[in-house]
């Protein structure tokens, strides 16, 4: 509006009787501006989302060449999402983790029954409910790895049970995830507000969010007393698994190495922020990398 009327000539940067519809302009611009930006990022987000689930309702195919990393979680877990403070492009947990995990092999879950959209991340097999435990346990037997998202269903402990007591230890990988809605809960107003709120992170939300992380470890804690002393605390770490005797490991979060932001000053400052910014900004590539390295290190014991 400014520089419409100082092209006009209707306004000059010299103090005349235009100003006042200059600063009233600007005072006005300022948060209808701001409003519609914050808007726009939400409901770009909410397009974006909708956009790449019709794209994987096509299917992902399987690489029957390679062993998959069978990923194991609750339904009402499809849609958490990765909510890192500072991020327009907020991704679910799902997919965060599949671009790591792809290096083992191809991430595949089992599907929610009538579910009219894909997602984006772990290839979906979709069974009916009597046959939903045979499927577990047929992609059980053949996956490299085998990655929970820590939950509270009966369903999601009777894997959890079944894993443990079948799988290879070091083949286990626990997730203990910060607690954030989806995108998708039928408001635009209350996603608008969701979306501020985890772009922003306020001590209130985070607080809520670390509580739910740490309620799923003790109850992971308390239900698996059989295996070897687990750490009464988490601390930091998101990430569990289990090393060859069975002893639990916590993997503690880790950031993206310096060299990864030459270009980017701007993603140093953000990925270095203080206290709760900067704890949910870590690297999973990283973070997961004494757990790929140990199957890696399995792998080429087993061909020689």
């Amino acid at each position: 509006m400014l520089l419409y009327l100082l092209m006009t000539g209707q306004a000059s940067l010299v103090p005349t009787d235009a100003w006042p519809l200059v600063l009233s302009a600007l005072v006005l611009a300022i948060p209808v501006g701001g409003a519609l930006a914050i808007f726009g990022m939400s409901e770009g987000m909410r397009l974006r989302e909708r956009g790449r689930r019709l794209r994987y309702t096509r299917g992902v195919s399987l690489d029957s060449r390679r062993k998959p990393v069978l990923l194991l979680r609750s339904f009402g877990d499809d849609e958490l999402l990765d909510p890192r403070p500072l991020d327009f492009f907020q991704r679910r947990y799902e997919e965060t983790l599949a671009r790591t995990l792809r290096r083992l092999g191809p991430v595949v879950c089992i599907g929610r029954p009538n579910d009219s959209f894909g997602f984006g991340g772990a290839a979906r097999l979709y069974v009916t409910d009597e046959h939903w435990r045979k499927a577990v346990c047929h992609l059980m037997e053949r996956a490299v790895a085998v990655v929970i998202v820590v939950g509270r269903t009966e369903g999601l402990w009777w894997e959890i049970d079944t894993a443990i007591a079948t799988m290879e230890p070091a083949r286990l990988l626990f997730f203990f995830p910060y607690g954030a809605k989806s995108l998708r809960s039928g408001s635009r107003i209350a996603d608008l507000w969701e979306f501020v709120g985890r772009w922003n992170l306020s001590r209130r939300r985070y607080d809520r969010m670390e509580a739910e992380r740490r309620e799923r470890y003790r109850e992971f804690s308390r239900r698996c007393q059989f295996l070897h002393p687990l750490p009464e605390d988490p601390g930091r770490a998101l990430f569990l698994d289990l090393l060859p005797d069975g002893k639990g490991r916590l993997l503690l979060p880790r950031r993206k190495a310096s060299w990864k932001h030459a270009f980017g000053l701007a993603n140093v400052l953000v990925d270095y922020l203080p206290g709760r910014m900067g704890r949910l900004r870590f690297d999973v590539d990283r973070t997961l990398q004494p757990f790929l390295a140990k199957l890696a290190a399995e792998g080429r014991s087993d061909s020689s």
